[in-house]
């Protein structure tokens, strides 16, 4: 891991611990904060005991309806904790 990416986690996990989730705003908005996955960011928040608010994702802005897009049960995503992180560096 580089060493912006370590520095956006260790300010993520900072914050989260430091306000304890209050007055951050939604999932997207702390990822959009921090220039991250927002899946990072729920994982992050899941770890340190945090609830953000909207933690659902919001639908694809090409969707016309607002439907989300079907998902591939063969495609997943796997994110790993802080501290995996910090050993694989």
């Amino acid at each position: 891991m580089d060493r912006v990416t370590r520095a956006k986690l260790d300010s993520l996990v900072h914050l989260l611990a430091s306000s304890g989730g209050r007055g951050l705003g939604s999932v997207q908005d702390v990822a959009r904060r921090f220039q991250l996955d927002p899946l990072l960011v729920q994982r992050v928040a899941e770890e340190q005991g945090v609830s953000l608010e909207g933690r659902g994702f919001a639908p694809p802005a090409d969707s016309p309806d607002g439907t989300e897009a079907p998902v591939d049960p063969n495609q997943s995503t796997q994110v790993m904790s802080i501290a995996e992180l910090h050993r694989e560096s």
